[in-house]
């Protein structure tokens, strides 16, 4: 699909800050082989973090970090999305990152429970890989074999303290249960990120079968059931980095589009 606009989000972000729109190398599915390639996961998970957000009405915020779509309003216990993972274009010496991932947490509270999918550019080589985090704990590299094109099945549930972290990437699956006592659970996310370093060109990406779960209650992002804001990503300078379009009528899917790196 080519790039789309969400109705009336540039004209929003134009509004309330200004802004004007303005060859694959192989994954490195563990710590030693990024490091082998040159790609520090280390300085990857400095730049994750929760929505660095700038400005937020009208079912829209503007974040220096984050794009994609937020649920909030209720207590979280699940959150489940599908991505195609994109191929990057690497047309400079220097690292550029895009995470794509689903989450718990992080859009109004401080910490992240989060797993998905890196596309990273490391002096002009591209570098796929799979993670978990617990923010603000540092990022974890998963052992699974991640390609452009792949389909990246991701899920967060929370039970009390309890946060089981799954992907799932063709036949490879990996999961983990992890504790936090301080997790507020207090929203769920569908997001590309843009950590502090250039955003990698991965042209747009696309989400599909989103859900959430509050309670017993499951519904996609748009359920009447809590509220759902459209994120959009800028620079320091308040170009358009990245942002969401096309989302679906019945709220389960929508796109993101790469706009400045």
């Amino acid at each position: 699909m080519g790039r789309c606009m969400l109705g009336g989000l540039l004209i929003f972000v134009a509004m309330s800050l200004g802004t004007e729109a303005g060859g694959f190398a192989p994954s490195t599915p563990s710590d030693a082989g990024a490091a082998a390639g040159g790609l520090d996961a280390a300085a990857i998970a400095a730049g994750h973090g929760p929505a660095q957000i700038l400005s937020r009405r009208h079912g829209t915020a503007v974040s220096l970090n984050w794009a994609g779509y937020a649920a909030s309003g209720t207590t979280f216990a699940d959150v489940k999305g599908t991505w195609t993972l994109p191929a990057v274009t690497c047309s400079k010496n220097q690292l550029q990152i895009a995470s794509f991932w689903v989450g718990i947490d992080g859009f109004t509270s401080s910490t992240v429970e989060q797993i998905g999918t890196d596309a990273d550019c490391v002096h002009g080589q591209a570098f796929y890989f799979a993670w978990w985090e617990m923010f603000p704990a540092g990022l974890n590299v998963i052992p699974l074999s991640v390609n452009p094109g792949d389909t990246v099945s991701a899920e967060v549930s929370a039970s009390g303290t309890a946060f089981t972290l799954t992907i799932t990437v063709g036949t490879q699956q990996f999961s983990t249960t992890q504790m936090s006592a301080v997790a507020a659970k207090s929203s769920a996310e569908w997001i590309a990120e843009g950590p502090s370093q250039a955003l990698a060109d991965f042209t747009a990406v696309s989400f599909f079968d989103a859900s959430a779960s509050g309670g017993t209650h499951t519904g996609s992002i748009t359920d009447p059931a809590w509220a759902n804001d459209g994120i959009v990503m800028v620079t320091r300078s308040r170009k358009i980095r990245a942002q969401p379009c096309c989302l679906l009528n019945d709220g389960t899917g929508f796109m993101v589009d790469w706009l400045h790196r």
